[in-house]
């Protein structure tokens, strides 16, 4: 079986009007994503960006579990089907369940 590979570079993309990032220096580190056959290559995130992030992704996990917690509707387990729930005793911590 053959596949195909394409290679983006989003700073490079020539159906965008303008550049979707600034362009990397040549110095700026790659780096290749593959998500099935397709391959990306991208300037690796800063130190700060990283971090930037995890604030964004922690702050948006905290307002979810909010929601999450509130009693609503029961959701009956099924093979193979993730199925999630805030801990009785301490509701800040998030239970995953595979298959009960």
């Amino acid at each position: 079986m053959t596949t195909a590979t394409r290679v983006i570079s989003p700073a490079l993309d020539s159906t965008s009007p303008t550049p979707l990032h600034k362009t990397p220096s040549a110095r700026t580190a790659q780096q290749r994503i593959s998500i099935g056959s397709l391959t990306l290559v991208v300037p690796r995130p800063t130190k700060t960006e990283v971090q930037e992030n995890v604030g964004r992704s922690t702050g948006a996990l905290s307002r979810a579990l909010v929601r999450l917690t509130r009693p609503s509707i029961r959701l009956y387990p099924k093979r193979g089907i993730l199925l999630f729930q805030a801990d009785e005793n301490k509701p800040d911590i998030l239970i995953r369940n595979l298959d009960g």
